[in-house]
């Protein structure tokens, strides 16, 4: 089975095919070729595909998203049943990074000394993994 044929993880890195589009890896990510714009807006897929959605290469490399991820570079509400784990794990398709989120100094202040007491209501701040791509803080496979 070639990378162009069946469906593609999320939270796995892809090489674009020769004939891919963005919706095409939707497809077979998501089931959804409308779901194009969640791959193009992760932060480190820019970088690579620049300011063009309709422009990727053969050989490029594509970081997958989750389906519903948090957003890098913005605010979240905390919802009932969220860790920082399940944030990071979302935002980052990597929940051993969770300190990145709790380290953000505005975040700190929103949660207290206790990492593991996170409320439902509480606005954070999750922060690009673009600040931490180069830095070696945290595992990961998207970062």
């Amino acid at each position: 089975m070639t990378q162009q044929s069946g469906t593609i993880p999320t939270c796995s890195h892809y090489k674009v095919q020769s004939g891919d589009t963005l919706q095409s890896i939707a497809e077979r990510v998501y089931g959804d070729d409308t779901k194009w714009q969640v791959i193009y807006d992760l932060p480190v897929n820019r970088l690579v595909i620049g300011d063009n959605p309709d422009l990727i290469q053969p050989g490029q490399g594509l970081s997958i998203p989750h389906q519903d991820p948090i957003t890098q570079s913005a605010n979240y509400t905390v919802q009932a049943g969220d860790t920082l784990q399940s944030i990071a794990e979302r935002a980052y398709c990597d929940d051993t990074v969770w300190n990145w989120i709790y380290d953000w100094p505005k975040n700190k202040q929103v949660i207290g000394d206790n990492p593991d007491l996170i409320q439902p209501g509480q606005v954070l701040f999750i922060p690009s993994s673009l600040l931490y791509a180069d830095s070696g803080g945290g595992g990961g496979s998207i970062h």
